[in-house]
C-alpha cells in the first residue's frame, strides 16, 4: 500500500462520525431543513461504510482509478499519488455501497430496504432538490435512519454508539441539558429505538425519568416531579429500553 493510502480509513471513519455528530441532533424546524438533514444524514452513512471498507484497502472504495502513464517501451514511469486520485479517481456511488460492503466485510446489521428508500429520497434531493411525491420526509426521516441503520452498523463494525455522536454533547459540560432534553423530547417522545452506549447507562438519571406507561408513572425523577415534562410511551418501547439497562445492571455492575 502506498503510503499516502495507509490512514485513508481511519481519517474518513473521524470524519464520517463528526458529520454524524453534526446531524444527530434535528429539530422539527422547516420542511427545508428537514430535506437537508437526509443530505447530511446520507452524508455520514457513506463516508462510514467507505471508511469500513478502506480498511480492507483504501483503493477498493474506488470504481475507477486513474491510469499509470507509460514510455515508449511500456514501462510506468509515474506513482499513484492522492492528488491523481482526487482529479481522476471516482469512488463508489450510493447504489454500490452495499455491494462492496458486502464483499469485504461480515456486516450484516445494515437493514438493505431502509438503506435502498432512503437513497431514493437522497437522491431525488441531491440531483433535483425535491422530495419524491410517494415519500414525505420530516425530521423523524433522518432520525429513524440514524437509529434504525447507522445505529446499528456501526455498533457491529466498531462497537460504536449513534447516541454518543452528537454536537451537543460535550464532555467538558457539566450540565448537557441540551443533549439529554434531545434525548428525551425527539427519541424517547418518538419511540425511536435506539442503542444504550455505556455513558448513557451511566447517566440514565438525567434523561430516563417522568416516563408513563398506560398513564403511570414507571420511571420518576429523583428531585421533584413539579417540573418534570412527562412522556408517556407504549409498553413495547418501554420494556425495549429497560431491557438494555437490565443489561448493564446484569453484566457491568
Amino acid at each position: 500500500m502506498l503510503e499516502n493510502l495507509s490512514n485513508i480509513a481511519g481519517e474518513m471513519k473521524d470524519l464520517g462520525l463528526a458529520a454524524l455528530s453534526h446531524a444527530n441532533r434535528i429539530e422539527p424546524q422547516t420542511d427545508k431543513w428537514a430535506e437537508l438533514s437526509i443530505l447530511q444524514v446520507a452524508h455520514a452513512m457513506e463516508i462510514l461504510i467507505k471508511a469500513c471498507i478502506a480498511e480492507e484497502h483504501p483503493l477498493l472504495i474506488f470504481d475507477r482509478i486513474p491510469k499509470p502513464t507509460k514510455n515508449t517501451l511500456n514501462e510506468i514511469t509515474d506513482e499513484l499519488t492522492i492528488s491523481k486520485l482526487s482529479e481522476k479517481g471516482h469512488t463508489i456511488e450510493w447504489s454500490s455501497l452495499l455491494d462492496f460492503l458486502w464483499a469485504v466485510s461480515n456486516v450484516k446489521s445494515i437493514n438493505v430496504a431502509e438503506f435502498n428508500r432512503f437513497g431514493i429520497i437522497r437522491n431525488s434531493i441531491q440531483h433535483f432538490g425535491i422530495v419524491p411525491t410517494d415519500s414525505p420526509v420530516s425530521h423523524l426521516t433522518s432520525l429513524q435512519f440514524i437509529y434504525n441503520v447507522i445505529d446499528p452498523f456501526i455498533n457491529e463494525h466498531w462497537g460504536l454508539y449513534a447516541i454518543d455522536y452528537c454536537q451537543d454533547y460535550s464532555s467538558e459540560n457539566e450540565s448537557n441539558d441540551l443533549y439529554w432534553n434531545y434525548i428525551r423530547m425527539y427519541l424517547l417522545n418518538n419511540e425511536i429505538v435506539f442503542k444504550v452506549s455505556p455513558t448513557l447507562y451511566d447517566n440514565k438519571d438525567k434523561w430516563w425519568y417522568g416516563i408513563k406507561v398506560n398513564g403511570e408513572y414507571l420511571n420518576i425523577a429523583q428531585d421533584s416531579m413539579d417540573f418534570v415534562e412527562e412522556i408517556e410511551v407504549s409498553e413495547d418501547y418501554y420494556n425495549k429500553v429497560k431491557a438494555q439497562l437490565k443489561y448493564y445492571d446484569d453484566n457491568i455492575l
